[in-house]
């Protein structure tokens, strides 16, 4: 079946460059996609039916299979009419061959091409919503063909579109499937960044998750091996550990790591505000920034710095915590779950800015997870 969908979406894309008009509800998409829902189909059946350890039979009752006269004869049932089997014996070599040629076909590479087909398709005739879908499916088959950069590429492409049209369990799953990738090809960056999105709000995951989560930031930002992530095949697992343990020992998570918290729903809230509308000359400026955590655990920053939309003013929105390291309860950038932590910030303006209106832009951070 998948075969024949993917024929005629073939079909279908000739005949529209000899002229046929298709419509967005009626391209050859929808065949490439169907095409490739049967060869998903198949490799369950696959994994359903065929044991891995399946031995081909030494007696290889496929041997005159390519010599049939028609698609789809046994070659040990040839010029035997009955239903029953002439052979008990040679209908269970037969049909253990044809499991073992099937456990050899890899079907990932034959969805992804169908996939790409479509994805192409919905592209052209302006279906964002299904080109979303059909590249998360593409991540997916390109994690179980374990190219895992591929993946988490593509997952990396819609997870925006996801989280700005707030479809918070379909991104919740794409950032699972992204931080498996991230461990495994120990992509340092990205998994940092997916994991402080994993122990935000939004994130459907069980507290339980979340800490596992955060303690897995504690240990890489240690110099520590994170644990694995579940679901990973163990042969990966061991190959992910490995490329950790070689850069844990080079002390790379000693590097600063910017993440930018304005494109991804972090764990933590920022809001920073003026006290007044507007200020009297030679009156003091009064600017308060309020912290809230949504992590399971508690955390801390070393250094908190707000810039302004006039760059003079920066340097007075600098926090620096001395106490951070050596005594974290006693900190003031101390972030305990569900509360918020507010820190005033207050610098006279130049004369020359009288009657004119300043901004926060953004306020950046710098810190470590506490346990």
């Amino acid at each position: 079946m998948s075969k024949q969908f993917a024929v005629f979406g073939d079909l279908f894309e000739e005949a529209i460059r000899a002229g046929l008009t298709a419509i967005q509800t009626q391209h050859p998409g929808f065949y490439y996609q169907e095409a490739a829902r049967y060869a998903i189909a198949r490799k369950q059946l696959c994994r359903g039916l065929c044991p891995a350890e399946l031995k081909y039979p030494a007696s290889d009752p496929l041997a005159e299979a390519d010599k049939m006269e028609y698609y789809g004869q046994r070659p040990w049932r040839q010029g035997h009419q009955s239903l029953e089997a002439p052979s008990v014996q040679k209908e269970r070599e037969g049909i253990q061959a044809l499991q073992y040629r099937e456990c050899q076909v890899d079907h990932s590479w034959l969805v992804i091409p169908l996939l790409s087909s479509a994805i192409a398709q919905f592209k052209k005739y302006k279906s964002p919503r299904m080109k979303r879908y059909l590249v998360v499916q593409m991540g997916e088959e390109y994690y179980h063909a374990k190219d895992y950069s591929k993946a988490l590429a593509l997952l990396g492409r819609v997870t925006w579109e996801y989280r700005s049209e707030r479809w918070w369990s379909i991104l919740t799953n794409i950032l699972q499937l992204s931080l498996r990738c991230a461990y495994l090809v120990m992509s340092f960056e990205e998994y940092v960044t997916v994991s402080i999105e994993l122990m935000g709000r939004y994130a459907q995951v069980p507290r339980e998750e979340k800490i596992r989560i955060q303690m897995n930031l504690h240990k890489i930002f240690q110099d520590e091996v994170p644990e694995p992530e579940h679901g990973c095949e163990h042969d990966s697992v061991e190959k992910g550990r490995a490329l950790w343990t070689t850069i844990s020992a080079g002390g790379k998570s000693r590097s600063p790591i910017v993440v930018e918290m304005n494109s991804i729903t972090a764990f933590v809230e920022c809001k920073a505000c003026f006290t007044a509308d507007s200020f009297l000359c030679e009156s003091p400026v009064t600017v308060k920034l309020g912290l809230h955590s949504f992590a399971p655990m508690p955390i801390r920053f070393s250094q908190l710095s707000v810039r302004f939309s006039n760059e003079a003013y920066n340097q007075f929105g600098i926090v620096v915590d001395e106490n951070a390291v050596d005594d974290p309860i006693e900190s003031t950038s101390y972030l305990k779950p569900g509360q918020t932590l507010w820190h005033t910030f207050q610098f006279i303006v130049e004369q020359d800015d009288v009657d004119c209106n300043l901004s926060t832009l953004t306020s950046t951070s710098s810190g470590t997870i506490s346990k």
